[in-house]
């Protein structure tokens, strides 16, 4: 999964609101994705830069990141997303396509839900192991990833979790 930077132009209106913080620079998310940031004023915030971008799937998010302000936050980049029943399903979109860890998020909405997620494994004999429970898709989707890049026989997928778990 990856981003991709959009324009003005490309932009759908709607209601976006600040969804998650994470532990990320703009200059982290330039050099991983290629984005460029404008720079820009925040009224009451101060200086700030500012991207456009887009999942694979066309979901739209605004990632800025405040230089100025009462609390200076150089080394976090908010994540604005659709203001809507959705929020939940869009962060993790995002966030997997950023590959972002439980722990780099440092914030999010009060409307936000994760839902764990477990990774599972069968052996080249059918055999099925739990490998992992995690606290949201988006890092069960790393440990996929990353375990099925060893390029063992196994086979790996992700499954959510029932709440009653």
């Amino acid at each position: 999964m990856s981003i991709t930077q959009i324009n003005e132009e490309e932009w759908q209106k709607g209601d976006y609101r600040p969804a998650a913080m994470i532990r990320r620079t703009v200059e982290d998310v330039t050099k991983q994705f290629g984005i460029t940031f404008l720079n820009i004023h925040e009224d009451g915030l101060g200086a700030a830069k500012l991207a456009g971008v887009k999942t694979a799937q066309g979901q739209q998010f605004l990632l800025e990141q405040f230089f100025d302000g009462p609390e200076p936050t150089e080394d976090t980049i908010h994540i604005f997303c659709l203001y809507d029943e959705a929020m939940t399903s869009h962060l993790e979109e995002i966030l997997e396509a950023l590959e972002v860890r439980w722990s780099e998020i440092l914030w999010t909405d009060q409307r936000i839900r994760f839902q764990e997620h477990e990774v599972w494994r069968e052996d080249d004999n059918g055999n099925r192991f739990l490998v992992e429970v995690t606290p949201n898709r988006a890092e069960a989707a790393m440990i996929e990833k990353r375990l099925t890049g060893l390029g063992h026989k196994q086979v790996y997928w992700i499954e959510g979790r029932s709440r009653e778990s």
